[in-house]
Protein backbone atom coordinates (compact mmCIF):
# COMPACT_ATOMS: atom_id res chain seq x y z
CA UNK A 1 0.00 0.00 0.00
CA UNK A 2 1.24 3.46 -0.90
CA UNK A 3 -1.03 5.19 1.62
CA UNK A 4 -1.35 2.90 4.67
CA UNK A 5 1.19 0.88 6.62
CA UNK A 6 -0.39 -2.57 6.72
CA UNK A 7 0.50 -5.45 9.03
CA UNK A 8 0.14 -8.89 7.48
CA UNK A 9 0.72 -12.43 8.70
CA UNK A 10 0.92 -15.68 6.77
CA UNK A 11 0.76 -18.82 8.89
CA UNK A 12 0.78 -22.51 7.99
CA UNK A 13 -2.07 -24.45 9.59
CA UNK A 14 -1.67 -28.19 8.94
CA UNK A 15 -2.57 -28.52 5.24
CA UNK A 16 -3.90 -24.98 4.88
CA UNK A 17 -2.64 -21.41 5.22
CA UNK A 18 -4.11 -18.45 7.04
CA UNK A 19 -3.49 -14.94 5.67
CA UNK A 20 -4.52 -11.90 7.72
CA UNK A 21 -4.03 -8.21 6.98
CA UNK A 22 -4.56 -5.24 9.29
CA UNK A 23 -4.65 -2.28 6.93
CA UNK A 24 -4.39 0.59 9.39
CA UNK A 25 -6.99 2.34 7.25
CA UNK A 26 -8.96 5.11 8.97
CA UNK A 27 -11.14 8.00 7.79
CA UNK A 28 -14.34 9.91 8.35
CA UNK A 29 -16.82 9.49 5.51
CA UNK A 30 -20.25 10.91 4.91
CA UNK A 31 -23.28 9.53 3.17
CA UNK A 32 -22.45 8.60 -0.41
CA UNK A 33 -18.67 8.72 0.09
CA UNK A 34 -16.24 5.82 -0.17
CA UNK A 35 -12.98 5.13 1.65
CA UNK A 36 -10.89 2.98 -0.66
CA UNK A 37 -7.91 0.87 0.48
CA UNK A 38 -6.58 -0.13 -2.93
CA UNK A 39 -6.31 -3.56 -4.48
CA UNK A 40 -4.85 -6.53 -2.63
CA UNK A 41 -4.01 -9.32 -5.02
CA UNK A 42 -3.33 -12.87 -3.86
CA UNK A 43 -2.05 -15.28 -6.49
CA UNK A 44 -1.62 -19.01 -5.97
CA UNK A 45 1.19 -19.93 -8.35
CA UNK A 46 1.90 -23.56 -9.28
CA UNK A 47 5.64 -23.02 -8.86
CA UNK A 48 8.22 -23.56 -6.17
CA UNK A 49 9.32 -20.64 -3.99
CA UNK A 50 12.92 -21.15 -5.16
CA UNK A 51 11.76 -20.31 -8.69
CA UNK A 52 9.30 -17.55 -7.84
CA UNK A 53 11.64 -15.45 -5.73
CA UNK A 54 13.98 -14.98 -8.70
CA UNK A 55 11.17 -13.09 -10.46
CA UNK A 56 10.35 -10.65 -7.69
CA UNK A 57 12.89 -8.03 -8.79
CA UNK A 58 11.17 -7.79 -12.17
CA UNK A 59 7.73 -7.54 -10.54
CA UNK A 60 8.83 -4.40 -8.71
CA UNK A 61 9.77 -2.87 -12.03
CA UNK A 62 6.19 -3.15 -13.25
CA UNK A 63 5.09 -1.20 -10.15
CA UNK A 64 7.64 1.56 -10.63
CA UNK A 65 9.55 0.56 -7.49
CA UNK A 66 13.29 0.93 -7.99
CA UNK A 67 16.31 2.20 -6.09
CA UNK A 68 17.86 5.60 -6.91
CA UNK A 69 20.06 5.55 -10.02
CA UNK A 70 22.33 8.27 -8.60
CA UNK A 71 23.42 6.64 -5.34
CA UNK A 72 26.96 7.82 -4.51
CA UNK A 73 29.51 4.99 -4.98
CA UNK A 74 31.06 5.66 -1.55
CA UNK A 75 27.87 4.54 0.18
CA UNK A 76 28.35 0.90 -0.84
CA UNK A 77 31.43 0.46 1.36
CA UNK A 78 30.51 2.98 4.05
CA UNK A 79 31.81 2.08 7.51
CA UNK A 80 29.70 4.25 9.81
CA UNK A 81 30.69 5.25 13.34
CA UNK A 82 27.64 6.51 15.25
CA UNK A 83 28.40 9.04 17.99
CA UNK A 84 26.61 11.24 20.50
CA UNK A 85 27.59 14.54 22.07
CA UNK A 86 26.65 14.88 25.74
CA UNK A 87 25.43 12.27 28.19
CA UNK A 88 22.61 9.74 27.83
CA UNK A 89 20.92 8.87 31.10
CA UNK A 90 19.48 5.51 32.07
CA UNK A 91 17.81 3.55 34.81
CA UNK A 92 19.63 3.45 38.15
CA UNK A 93 21.42 6.77 37.50
CA UNK A 94 23.65 5.15 34.88
CA UNK A 95 24.98 7.65 32.34
CA UNK A 96 26.89 7.19 29.10
CA UNK A 97 29.07 10.07 27.91
CA UNK A 98 31.83 8.98 25.51
CA UNK A 99 32.04 12.55 24.14
CA UNK A 100 30.73 15.16 26.62
CA UNK A 101 31.58 17.99 24.18
CA UNK A 102 32.40 18.29 20.48
CA UNK A 103 36.07 18.86 21.34
CA UNK A 104 36.19 15.41 22.96
CA UNK A 105 35.02 13.84 19.72
CA UNK A 106 37.55 15.89 17.74
CA UNK A 107 40.32 14.54 19.96
CA UNK A 108 39.29 10.97 19.04
CA UNK A 109 39.15 11.37 15.27
CA UNK A 110 42.58 9.84 14.62
CA UNK A 111 41.58 6.70 16.50
CA UNK A 112 38.28 6.49 14.62
CA UNK A 113 40.17 6.85 11.34
CA UNK A 114 42.66 4.13 12.40
CA UNK A 115 39.76 1.71 12.91
CA UNK A 116 38.82 2.14 9.26
CA UNK A 117 35.59 4.11 9.69
CA UNK A 118 34.74 6.31 6.71
CA UNK A 119 31.55 8.01 7.93
CA UNK A 120 30.75 9.79 11.19
CA UNK A 121 27.05 9.78 12.11
CA UNK A 122 26.22 12.40 14.75
CA UNK A 123 23.13 11.81 16.86
CA UNK A 124 21.09 14.66 18.37
CA UNK A 125 22.65 16.08 21.54
CA UNK A 126 22.03 14.14 24.76
CA UNK A 127 20.14 14.28 27.05
CA UNK A 128 18.27 17.21 25.47
CA UNK A 129 16.77 17.45 22.94
CA UNK A 130 17.72 13.81 22.24
CA UNK A 131 15.36 12.31 19.64
CA UNK A 132 12.93 15.23 19.78
CA UNK A 133 12.73 18.43 17.76
CA UNK A 134 13.72 21.68 19.50
CA UNK A 135 14.61 23.93 16.55
CA UNK A 136 16.25 22.46 13.45
CA UNK A 137 18.23 25.65 12.82
CA UNK A 138 19.64 25.86 16.36
CA UNK A 139 22.65 23.62 15.78
CA UNK A 140 24.25 24.28 19.16
CA UNK A 141 21.27 23.05 21.18
CA UNK A 142 20.34 20.28 18.78
CA UNK A 143 23.80 18.77 18.14
CA UNK A 144 26.64 20.68 19.84
CA UNK A 145 28.55 23.95 19.57
CA UNK A 146 28.11 25.10 15.96
CA UNK A 147 31.60 26.57 15.50
CA UNK A 148 33.23 23.43 16.88
CA UNK A 149 31.04 21.23 14.69
CA UNK A 150 32.13 23.13 11.60
CA UNK A 151 35.75 22.60 12.65
CA UNK A 152 34.99 18.92 13.29
CA UNK A 153 33.55 18.42 9.79
CA UNK A 154 36.59 20.13 8.24
CA UNK A 155 38.94 17.86 10.20
CA UNK A 156 36.93 14.78 9.20
CA UNK A 157 37.08 15.73 5.54
CA UNK A 158 40.85 16.23 5.80
CA UNK A 159 41.07 12.67 7.19
CA UNK A 160 38.84 11.24 4.43
CA UNK A 161 35.85 10.80 6.76
CA UNK A 162 32.40 11.96 5.70
CA UNK A 163 29.88 13.36 8.21
CA UNK A 164 26.13 12.83 8.35
CA UNK A 165 23.56 14.10 10.85
CA UNK A 166 20.84 12.03 12.48
CA UNK A 167 17.70 14.12 12.01
CA UNK A 168 14.12 13.36 12.98
CA UNK A 169 10.62 14.16 11.82
CA UNK A 170 8.23 12.83 14.42
CA UNK A 171 7.55 15.89 16.58
CA UNK A 172 8.40 18.64 19.05
CA UNK A 173 8.63 18.28 22.80
CA UNK A 174 7.57 20.81 25.42
CA UNK A 175 6.76 20.98 29.12
CA UNK A 176 3.04 20.36 28.63
CA UNK A 177 3.36 17.12 26.69
CA UNK A 178 6.23 15.92 28.90
CA UNK A 179 4.20 16.35 32.06
CA UNK A 180 1.24 14.49 30.58
CA UNK A 181 3.34 11.64 29.16
CA UNK A 182 5.31 11.06 32.38
CA UNK A 183 2.08 11.01 34.39
CA UNK A 184 0.62 8.38 32.06
CA UNK A 185 3.69 6.17 32.49
CA UNK A 186 3.53 6.41 36.30
CA UNK A 187 -0.18 5.53 36.24
CA UNK A 188 0.26 2.58 33.89
CA UNK A 189 0.53 -1.12 34.85
CA UNK A 190 4.05 -1.07 33.38
CA UNK A 191 5.36 1.27 36.09
CA UNK A 192 5.91 -1.51 38.65
CA UNK A 193 7.75 -3.61 36.06
CA UNK A 194 10.30 -1.03 34.95
CA UNK A 195 13.25 -2.71 36.76
CA UNK A 196 12.73 -5.88 34.67
CA UNK A 197 15.31 -6.94 32.07
CA UNK A 198 14.21 -6.04 28.55
CA UNK A 199 15.40 -7.51 25.26
CA UNK A 200 13.22 -5.84 22.60
CA UNK A 201 14.82 -7.61 19.64
CA UNK A 202 13.38 -10.98 20.53
CA UNK A 203 10.73 -12.25 18.16
CA UNK A 204 7.05 -12.37 18.98
CA UNK A 205 5.14 -11.24 22.05
CA UNK A 206 8.22 -11.24 24.30
CA UNK A 207 9.93 -8.62 22.13
CA UNK A 208 6.84 -6.43 21.89
CA UNK A 209 6.35 -6.49 25.65
CA UNK A 210 10.03 -5.70 26.25
CA UNK A 211 9.91 -2.72 23.90
CA UNK A 212 6.85 -1.33 25.68
CA UNK A 213 8.58 -1.55 29.05
CA UNK A 214 11.82 -0.10 27.68
CA UNK A 215 9.99 2.91 26.24
CA UNK A 216 8.23 3.62 29.53
CA UNK A 217 11.57 3.44 31.35
CA UNK A 218 13.16 5.69 28.71
CA UNK A 219 10.51 8.38 29.25
CA UNK A 220 11.19 8.56 32.99
CA UNK A 221 14.98 8.35 32.56
CA UNK A 222 15.03 11.43 30.32
CA UNK A 223 12.03 13.25 31.84
CA UNK A 224 13.84 15.79 34.08
CA UNK A 225 16.24 16.74 31.28
CA UNK A 226 13.55 17.03 28.61
CA UNK A 227 11.33 19.02 30.96
CA UNK A 228 14.16 21.37 31.95
CA UNK A 229 15.30 22.04 28.37
CA UNK A 230 11.89 22.43 26.73
CA UNK A 231 9.71 25.52 26.42
CA UNK A 232 6.47 25.26 28.40
CA UNK A 233 4.60 25.23 25.10
CA UNK A 234 6.42 24.88 21.80
CA UNK A 235 5.92 28.01 19.64
CA UNK A 236 5.27 26.02 16.44
CA UNK A 237 2.02 24.68 17.92
CA UNK A 238 0.51 28.18 17.89
CA UNK A 239 2.38 29.56 14.87
CA UNK A 240 1.51 26.64 12.56
CA UNK A 241 -1.42 24.68 14.04
CA UNK A 242 -1.99 22.88 10.73
CA UNK A 243 1.45 21.19 10.95
CA UNK A 244 0.31 18.86 13.75
CA UNK A 245 -1.75 15.70 13.99
CA UNK A 246 -4.97 15.90 15.99
CA UNK A 247 -7.62 13.75 17.61
CA UNK A 248 -11.32 13.96 16.72
CA UNK A 249 -11.79 16.75 19.27
CA UNK A 250 -9.11 18.85 17.59
CA UNK A 251 -6.40 18.38 20.23
CA UNK A 252 -2.77 17.90 19.15
CA UNK A 253 -1.73 14.27 19.61
CA UNK A 254 1.50 12.26 19.68
CA UNK A 255 3.18 9.40 21.48
CA UNK A 256 5.48 11.44 23.71
CA UNK A 257 5.89 14.49 21.48
CA UNK A 258 3.48 16.75 19.64
CA UNK A 259 3.31 14.82 16.38
CA UNK A 260 4.08 16.52 13.09
CA UNK A 261 1.77 15.82 10.18
CA UNK A 262 4.52 14.80 7.78
CA UNK A 263 2.02 14.80 4.91
CA UNK A 264 1.45 18.55 5.24
CA UNK A 265 2.96 20.30 2.20
CA UNK A 266 3.80 23.51 4.11
CA UNK A 267 5.61 21.41 6.71
CA UNK A 268 7.50 19.72 3.84
CA UNK A 269 8.87 23.10 2.83
CA UNK A 270 9.80 23.94 6.40
CA UNK A 271 11.70 20.68 6.91
CA UNK A 272 13.33 20.74 3.47
CA UNK A 273 14.55 24.31 3.94
CA UNK A 274 15.98 23.38 7.35
CA UNK A 275 17.75 20.29 5.96
CA UNK A 276 19.29 22.28 3.10
CA UNK A 277 20.37 25.01 5.52
CA UNK A 278 22.09 22.50 7.85
CA UNK A 279 23.78 20.83 4.90
CA UNK A 280 25.28 24.13 3.77
CA UNK A 281 26.18 25.54 7.18
CA UNK A 282 28.05 22.43 8.31
CA UNK A 283 29.21 21.17 4.88
CA UNK A 284 27.54 17.81 5.57
CA UNK A 285 27.63 14.66 3.45
CA UNK A 286 24.13 13.42 4.22
CA UNK A 287 21.44 12.51 6.71
CA UNK A 288 19.99 9.60 8.58
CA UNK A 289 16.25 10.22 8.96
CA UNK A 290 15.10 8.78 12.27
CA UNK A 291 11.73 7.01 12.53
CA UNK A 292 9.81 8.86 9.77
CA UNK A 293 6.77 6.60 10.35
CA UNK A 294 6.89 6.73 14.14
CA UNK A 295 3.49 8.45 14.35
CA UNK A 296 1.32 5.48 13.38
CA UNK A 297 -1.76 7.41 14.44
CA UNK A 298 -4.89 8.48 12.57
CA UNK A 299 -4.87 12.23 11.97
CA UNK A 300 -8.36 13.64 12.46
CA UNK A 301 -7.43 17.25 11.67
CA UNK A 302 -9.92 19.08 9.45
CA UNK A 303 -7.79 18.76 6.32
CA UNK A 304 -7.03 15.04 6.68
CA UNK A 305 -9.95 13.36 8.41
CA UNK A 306 -11.42 11.91 5.23
CA UNK A 307 -8.25 9.81 5.01
CA UNK A 308 -6.99 10.08 8.56
CA UNK A 309 -4.48 7.24 8.15
CA UNK A 310 -2.51 8.85 5.34
CA UNK A 311 -0.13 10.97 7.43
CA UNK A 312 2.08 8.05 8.51
CA UNK A 313 3.34 7.62 4.93
CA UNK A 314 3.29 11.30 4.06
CA UNK A 315 7.08 11.27 4.39
CA UNK A 316 7.37 9.38 1.08
CA UNK A 317 6.50 12.48 -0.94
CA UNK A 318 8.67 14.58 1.35
CA UNK A 319 11.70 12.36 0.70
CA UNK A 320 11.12 12.46 -3.06
CA UNK A 321 11.23 16.26 -3.08
CA UNK A 322 13.99 16.48 -0.48
CA UNK A 323 16.34 14.27 -2.46
CA UNK A 324 16.14 16.63 -5.43
CA UNK A 325 16.83 19.69 -3.29
CA UNK A 326 19.76 18.13 -1.43
CA UNK A 327 21.35 16.82 -4.62
CA UNK A 328 21.36 20.37 -6.00
CA UNK A 329 23.59 21.36 -3.08
CA UNK A 330 25.79 18.25 -2.98
CA UNK A 331 25.46 15.63 -5.72
CA UNK A 332 27.21 12.98 -3.59
CA UNK A 333 24.95 13.44 -0.55
CA UNK A 334 23.69 10.27 1.18
CA UNK A 335 20.06 9.75 2.25
CA UNK A 336 19.60 7.02 4.85
CA UNK A 337 16.53 6.06 6.91
CA UNK A 338 15.22 3.51 9.40
CA UNK A 339 12.21 1.77 7.83
CA UNK A 340 13.02 -1.39 5.88
CA UNK A 341 9.95 -1.23 3.65
CA UNK A 342 10.12 -1.32 -0.12
CA UNK A 343 8.61 2.13 -0.69
CA UNK A 344 11.40 3.95 1.17
CA UNK A 345 14.07 2.53 -1.11
CA UNK A 346 12.89 4.72 -4.00
CA UNK A 347 14.40 7.83 -2.40
CA UNK A 348 16.87 6.38 0.10
CA UNK A 349 20.39 5.23 -0.74
CA UNK A 350 20.54 2.91 2.27
CA UNK A 351 18.22 1.75 5.05
CA UNK A 352 18.71 0.62 8.66
CA UNK A 353 18.64 -3.09 9.48
CA UNK A 354 15.81 -3.18 11.99
CA UNK A 355 14.42 -6.19 10.14
CA UNK A 356 17.59 -8.20 10.94
CA UNK A 357 18.06 -7.53 14.65
CA UNK A 358 15.83 -10.33 15.93
CA UNK A 359 18.09 -12.84 14.16
CA UNK A 360 20.88 -12.33 16.71
CA UNK A 361 18.86 -13.53 19.67
CA UNK A 362 17.11 -16.21 17.62
CA UNK A 363 20.41 -17.86 16.70
CA UNK A 364 22.45 -17.23 19.85
CA UNK A 365 19.66 -17.71 22.40
CA UNK A 366 17.20 -20.21 20.88
CA UNK A 367 15.95 -21.27 24.32
CA UNK A 368 14.31 -17.84 24.64
CA UNK A 369 11.60 -18.72 22.09
CA UNK A 370 8.21 -18.22 23.67
CA UNK A 371 5.52 -20.91 23.41
CA UNK A 372 3.51 -20.21 20.29
CA UNK A 373 6.29 -18.19 18.65
CA UNK A 374 7.68 -20.59 16.08
CA UNK A 375 11.47 -20.28 15.75
CA UNK A 376 11.79 -19.11 12.16
CA UNK A 377 15.59 -19.06 12.32
CA UNK A 378 17.57 -21.26 14.71
CA UNK A 379 21.10 -21.56 13.33
CA UNK A 380 23.64 -20.28 10.82
CA UNK A 381 22.24 -22.22 7.88
CA UNK A 382 18.73 -20.85 8.41
CA UNK A 383 20.10 -17.35 8.97
CA UNK A 384 21.80 -17.50 5.56
CA UNK A 385 18.55 -18.71 3.97
CA UNK A 386 16.68 -15.82 5.60
CA UNK A 387 19.21 -13.29 4.24
CA UNK A 388 18.91 -14.85 0.78
CA UNK A 389 15.11 -14.65 0.76
CA UNK A 390 15.03 -11.15 2.22
CA UNK A 391 17.50 -9.89 -0.40
CA UNK A 392 15.48 -11.48 -3.20
CA UNK A 393 12.30 -9.76 -2.02
CA UNK A 394 13.77 -6.24 -2.16
CA UNK A 395 14.07 -4.01 -5.23
CA UNK A 396 17.23 -4.59 -7.21
CA UNK A 397 20.15 -2.57 -5.85
CA UNK A 398 18.75 -2.21 -2.33
CA UNK A 399 21.48 -1.41 0.20
CA UNK A 400 21.37 -1.99 3.96
CA UNK A 401 23.44 -0.50 6.79
CA UNK A 402 23.98 -3.52 9.03
CA UNK A 403 24.89 -3.27 12.69
CA UNK A 404 25.44 -5.41 15.75
CA UNK A 405 25.51 -2.55 18.28
CA UNK A 406 23.66 0.70 17.57
CA UNK A 407 22.27 3.31 19.94
CA UNK A 408 18.93 1.47 19.65
CA UNK A 409 20.29 -1.89 20.78
CA UNK A 410 22.25 -0.06 23.52
CA UNK A 411 19.47 2.14 24.89
CA UNK A 412 16.70 -0.33 25.62
CA UNK A 413 18.26 -3.02 27.89
CA UNK A 414 19.23 -2.34 31.50
CA UNK A 415 22.80 -1.36 32.45
CA UNK A 416 24.99 -4.45 32.41
CA UNK A 417 23.04 -5.87 29.47
CA UNK A 418 23.35 -3.02 27.00
CA UNK A 419 26.12 -4.28 24.72
CA UNK A 420 25.77 -7.46 22.70
CA UNK A 421 29.13 -8.56 24.19
CA UNK A 422 27.53 -8.38 27.65
CA UNK A 423 24.63 -10.52 26.50
CA UNK A 424 26.43 -13.10 24.36
CA UNK A 425 30.20 -12.66 24.89
CA UNK A 426 32.96 -11.21 22.70
CA UNK A 427 33.52 -14.42 20.72
CA UNK A 428 29.88 -14.48 19.57
CA UNK A 429 29.95 -10.76 18.69
CA UNK A 430 33.15 -11.33 16.68
CA UNK A 431 31.25 -13.93 14.63
CA UNK A 432 28.29 -11.54 14.20
CA UNK A 433 30.71 -8.85 13.02
CA UNK A 434 31.90 -11.16 10.24
CA UNK A 435 28.31 -11.94 9.17
CA UNK A 436 26.98 -8.37 9.17
CA UNK A 437 30.10 -6.55 7.91
CA UNK A 438 31.18 -8.99 5.19
CA UNK A 439 27.85 -10.00 3.65
CA UNK A 440 27.59 -6.77 1.64
CA UNK A 441 26.29 -3.25 2.21
CA UNK A 442 27.26 -0.53 4.66
CA UNK A 443 28.25 -1.32 8.24
CA UNK A 444 27.64 0.76 11.38
CA UNK A 445 28.91 0.69 14.98
CA UNK A 446 27.70 2.80 17.90
CA UNK A 447 30.59 4.35 19.84
CA UNK A 448 31.71 1.83 22.45
CA UNK A 449 30.54 -1.15 20.42
CA UNK A 450 34.08 -1.50 19.06
CA UNK A 451 35.62 -2.19 22.48
CA UNK A 452 37.42 -5.55 22.55
CA UNK A 453 37.02 -5.84 18.78
CA UNK A 454 39.38 -3.13 17.59
CA UNK A 455 41.77 -5.38 15.66
CA UNK A 456 38.90 -7.32 14.12
CA UNK A 457 37.23 -4.09 13.01
CA UNK A 458 40.45 -2.72 11.51
CA UNK A 459 40.94 -5.91 9.53
CA UNK A 460 37.34 -6.17 8.34
CA UNK A 461 37.06 -2.50 7.36
CA UNK A 462 40.28 -2.90 5.36
CA UNK A 463 38.93 -5.97 3.59
CA UNK A 464 35.65 -4.20 2.76
CA UNK A 465 37.64 -1.56 0.88
CA UNK A 466 40.39 -3.72 -0.64
CA UNK A 467 38.30 -6.71 -1.80
CA UNK A 468 36.03 -5.81 -4.73
CA UNK A 469 33.85 -8.86 -4.13
CA UNK A 470 33.10 -7.66 -0.57
CA UNK A 471 32.75 -3.96 -1.27
CA UNK A 472 30.96 -4.04 -4.61
CA UNK A 473 30.19 -7.66 -5.41
CA UNK A 474 27.02 -9.74 -5.48
CA UNK A 475 25.79 -11.97 -2.67
CA UNK A 476 25.35 -15.56 -3.80
CA UNK A 477 23.77 -17.96 -1.29
CA UNK A 478 22.93 -20.56 -3.95
CA UNK A 479 26.45 -21.52 -5.08
CA UNK A 480 27.64 -22.76 -1.69
CA UNK A 481 26.43 -25.74 0.30
CA UNK A 482 27.50 -26.60 3.83
CA UNK A 483 26.81 -29.87 5.61
CA UNK A 484 26.44 -28.44 9.12
CA UNK A 485 23.52 -26.35 10.45
CA UNK A 486 25.73 -24.08 12.58
CA UNK A 487 27.58 -22.56 9.62
CA UNK A 488 26.49 -19.35 7.91
CA UNK A 489 27.73 -19.66 4.31
CA UNK A 490 27.84 -17.08 1.52
CA UNK A 491 29.80 -16.48 -1.69
CA UNK A 492 30.64 -12.92 -2.72
CA UNK A 493 31.57 -12.44 -6.38
CA UNK A 494 32.80 -9.56 -8.52
CA UNK A 495 33.94 -10.41 -12.05
CA UNK A 496 36.90 -12.77 -11.58
CA UNK A 497 37.05 -12.30 -7.80
CA UNK A 498 35.40 -14.85 -5.52
CA UNK A 499 35.30 -15.06 -1.70
CA UNK A 500 33.53 -17.61 0.48
CA UNK A 501 32.40 -16.43 3.92
CA UNK A 502 31.91 -19.23 6.47
CA UNK A 503 30.95 -18.40 10.07
CA UNK A 504 30.34 -20.85 12.90
CA UNK A 505 27.47 -19.33 14.89
CA UNK A 506 27.63 -21.95 17.64
CA UNK A 507 29.67 -22.17 20.83
CA UNK A 508 31.09 -25.58 19.86
CA UNK A 509 33.82 -26.72 17.45
CA UNK A 510 32.47 -27.87 14.10
CA UNK A 511 33.84 -30.03 11.28
CA UNK A 512 32.13 -29.13 8.02
CA UNK A 513 32.35 -29.73 4.28
CA UNK A 514 31.74 -26.78 1.98
CA UNK A 515 30.69 -27.55 -1.61
CA UNK A 516 30.81 -24.92 -4.35
CA UNK A 517 28.84 -24.80 -7.59
CA UNK A 518 31.85 -24.29 -9.87
CA UNK A 519 29.87 -23.89 -13.06
CA UNK A 520 27.67 -21.16 -11.65
CA UNK A 521 30.73 -19.40 -10.21
CA UNK A 522 32.56 -19.69 -13.55
CA UNK A 523 35.56 -21.42 -11.98
CA UNK A 524 37.26 -23.16 -14.90
CA UNK A 525 40.01 -25.81 -15.10
CA UNK A 526 42.85 -23.55 -14.01
CA UNK A 527 44.89 -24.20 -10.87
CA UNK A 528 43.58 -22.26 -7.89
CA UNK A 529 44.77 -21.31 -4.44
CA UNK A 530 42.85 -20.42 -1.29
CA UNK A 531 43.87 -17.85 1.28
CA UNK A 532 41.91 -17.11 4.46
CA UNK A 533 41.78 -13.32 4.70
CA UNK A 534 40.68 -13.55 8.36
CA UNK A 535 43.61 -15.74 9.40
CA UNK A 536 45.88 -14.15 11.98
CA UNK A 537 49.49 -13.58 11.01
CA UNK A 538 51.23 -14.51 7.78
CA UNK A 539 50.51 -17.77 6.00
CA UNK A 540 50.96 -19.41 2.66
CA UNK A 541 48.02 -19.80 0.33
CA UNK A 542 46.72 -23.35 -0.03
CA UNK A 543 46.87 -24.78 -3.60
CA UNK A 544 43.69 -26.57 -4.67
CA UNK A 545 42.39 -28.26 -7.77
CA UNK A 546 39.05 -27.54 -9.30
CA UNK A 547 37.70 -30.77 -7.85
CA UNK A 548 38.96 -29.82 -4.39
CA UNK A 549 36.63 -26.84 -4.52
CA UNK A 550 33.64 -29.15 -4.72
CA UNK A 551 34.40 -30.54 -1.24
CA UNK A 552 36.38 -28.18 0.98
CA UNK A 553 36.85 -29.55 4.47
CA UNK A 554 37.22 -27.06 7.29
CA UNK A 555 37.41 -27.31 11.07
CA UNK A 556 35.93 -24.35 12.96
CA UNK A 557 36.47 -23.42 16.56
CA UNK A 558 33.55 -22.02 18.53
CA UNK A 559 32.30 -18.84 16.81
CA UNK A 560 35.18 -18.97 14.33
CA UNK A 561 34.96 -17.27 10.92
CA UNK A 562 36.92 -17.59 7.72
CA UNK A 563 36.88 -15.64 4.46
CA UNK A 564 38.31 -17.87 1.75
CA UNK A 565 39.71 -15.95 -1.21
CA UNK A 566 39.74 -18.16 -4.30
CA UNK A 567 42.18 -16.96 -6.95
CA UNK A 568 43.92 -18.48 -9.97
CA UNK A 569 47.53 -19.25 -9.05
CA UNK A 570 49.74 -16.19 -9.52
CA UNK A 571 46.99 -13.55 -9.22
CA UNK A 572 46.79 -10.94 -6.45
CA UNK A 573 45.02 -12.06 -3.30
CA UNK A 574 43.98 -8.65 -2.00
CA UNK A 575 44.20 -5.62 -4.25
CA UNK A 576 46.65 -3.06 -2.92
CA UNK A 577 47.30 -5.07 0.24
CA UNK A 578 50.37 -6.96 1.45
CA UNK A 579 50.10 -10.62 2.24
CA UNK A 580 49.87 -9.85 5.96
CA UNK A 581 46.19 -9.42 6.85
CA UNK A 582 45.42 -8.19 10.33
CA UNK A 583 47.06 -9.24 13.55
CA UNK A 584 46.02 -11.31 16.57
Amino acid sequence: SRTEIGDFRLQALDETCSFSLRTGLAGRIRSGEVLHDGAIELDLLPRRWTDIRRDIHSWYGTLGLSTPPDRPPWVETAAIFEVQIGSSVFWGRYSYAPYPEVRDLRADLERIKSLGYTVLQIMPRQPYPSYNVHDYRDITISYGDEAELRALVAECHALGIRVILDILLHGVIDGEVMERTAAEVRASPSFARLPESTFPWRAGAAGRDAMSLAWCRHILDFEPHWRRGSPDRHPLVDQHPDWFMRDSAGNVIGRYTRAFDVANVAWHEYFTDAAVDLLRRLDLDGYRFDAPTYNLLPNWSAGTERRASYSALGCLELFRRLRTRLKCVNSSVMLYTEPSGVLFRRSMDVTYNYDEQWLIDAVLNPAADEPGDAPLVRNGREMAAWFRDRNDTLPLGSLIAHHVDSHDTFWWPLPGEKWQREQYGLAAVRALLAVFALSGGAYMTFVGGEQGLEEDIRRINRLRVSLPEIGHGAADYESVRIDHDAIYALVRTNEAHCAVLLVNLSDRPVDAVCSLDLEHLHLDDRQYEIDDALRDGRGEAEPVTREDLRHLRRRFGAFQSCLLLIRPVGSNRIEGEPRQVGSP
